[in-house]
């Protein structure tokens, strides 16, 4: 009979074929999607939107 760790880690392995399971392409996207919006965060202060539409600061 296996140990109990062994049937464990096969439960957990058993997602697909690319061995990640829902979780973790979840986990991943997200991940993504977070640090696309700290670089837009990022550009953005240094770029302030009122510059980018032409409008002058001094006017």
């Amino acid at each position: 009979m296996d140990s109990p760790d062994k049937a464990l880690s096969d439960k957990a392995t058993a997602g697909d074929e690319s061995g990640m399971s829902d979780g973790t392409k979840i986990a991943l996207v997200l991940g993504f999607l977070q640090l696309i919006c700290e670089i837009v965060a990022i550009v953005q202060r240094f770029h302030p939107r009122e510059r980018a539409r032409g409008d002058s600061p001094r006017a």
